[in-house]
């Protein structure tokens, strides 16, 4: 367990490490908020990245609702958006879906209650392999990860469920540093030179940056 963020940050960053067994590897921060389809498909191709690339992906989370109304925004953007744009958005979705090769079913409560989640997420003694559980269970299977039961299914025991509440202030101060850092939406990846990359559709941009592409800021 991890009580505070500094800790935190270095427990998941020391698992990533010993999975990937080097520390020397470049790491990108993966921001990302359970709620987003997009954050879902990118990390379903973090495992291929971190293959090609050598570099290793350290997972934030943050409070997708909470950075958008600090930035002004609708907590949910697709209620908001015409009918046109949204059928279209709704498209683009299964499209990628059907690109990357992965199954995407629309959860059937939306938007997604994703704090209990993304707090249990913190408090995991295994965190990544837990999200891409709660992912899994949320955008491809349509499952309610707001619901302890089918997060313990996910993997999070009792003790986990228990220290959730811990999670809280950590949460909010991952939430804060991410809309300091210029985070404005997931997924989005932080390279160590501070280049920001936004959208699962530039993963193979992405990609190309870590392996040493040099681009305007």
């Amino acid at each position: 367990m991890c009580h505070d963020i500094g800790m935190c940050r270095v427990r998941i960053m020391n698992h990533e490490s010993v999975r990937q067994g080097c520390m020397s590897a470049l790491r990108v921060r993966f921001h990302f908020d359970f709620a987003s389809p997009y954050a879902y498909l990118a990390s379903t191709q973090l495992p291929r990245l971190e293959r090609e690339t050598g570099a290793v992906f350290d997972w934030s989370p943050l409070l997708l609702g909470g950075l958008f109304r600090d930035l002004g925004r609708e907590d949910v953007p697709l209620f908001a958006m015409g009918e046109a744009r949204r059928a279209h958005i709704l498209a683009d979705m299964e499209r990628w879906a059907v690109w990357w090769g992965v199954p995407l079913a629309f959860p059937p409560v939306f938007p997604i209650r994703t704090v209990l989640a993304l707090r249990c997420f913190l408090m995991h003694p295994d965190p990544v392999p837990f999200g891409h559980r709660v992912f899994t269970a949320a955008w491809a299977e349509g499952r309610d990860i707001a619901q302890p039961h089918v997060l313990r299914a996910c993997g999070a025991d009792d003790a986990v469920l228990a220290a959730a509440p811990q999670g809280r202030s950590i949460l909010h101060a991952l939430t804060d540093d991410a809309r300091s850092a210029g985070i404005f939406g997931v997924p989005s990846f932080v390279l160590p030179d501070s280049r920001m990359v936004w959208g699962q559709d530039r993963l193979d941009m992405l990609a190309r940056m870590v392996s040493g592409w040099q681009t305007p800021r």
